[in-house]
């Protein structure tokens, strides 16, 4: 029922982009359902309603919101207005402010990554000039005892 009302509700741009969001999922499941161009909105949720189509649905939304910045950018913007009462203009400057950020708290991290892997190599290269070091301390005083005293190039 809440679909039927949210249907009734929208414009025919959204419809007809729920109407290709079906047809998609019809077509990879079942061609033998038919969902006319023209039909009612108690048809879209009756066809929509169908288990396979439902979870088809469901999963296909987990796949595309699971990763998404933009989706958790959306929600914090949407939770601070309590309100509801937000126009277009303040949400979009909102949202443009909210990805500024995000960009710049990346770039700051990648600045942050990128010097920690310079550390990491830095310890590294120390890391094996010391155990060469440790090997040679070791193994020396054996070479001399075998060989005798023997100069290095």
């Amino acid at each position: 029922m809440k679909l039927l009302k949210i249907i009734n509700l929208t414009t025919q741009t959204e419809i007809s982009k729920f109407y290709n969001i079906l047809t998609a999922i019809i077509s990879e499941i079942d061609e033998s359902i038919n969902l006319d161009k023209s039909t009612d909105a108690e048809h879209f949720v009756r066809t929509f309603n169908r288990p396979e189509i439902c979870n088809k649905y469901q999963l296909e939304l987990q796949k595309s919101i699971q990763n998404d910045v933009f989706l958790d950018i959306l929600s914090d913007i949407i939770v601070r207005d309590g309100n509801c009462i937000m126009s277009r203009d303040w949400f979009k400057i909102l949202v443009e402010k909210e990805i500024k950020s995000v960009k710049e708290r990346m770039k700051f991290f990648q600045e942050i990554l990128e010097k920690e892997l310079e550390i990491i190599e830095f310890f590294s290269i120390v890391l094996k000039q010391h155990s060469i070091m440790i090997y040679l301390q070791a193994v020396m005083p054996k070479l001399l005892q075998m060989n005798g005293p023997f100069y290095l190039p």
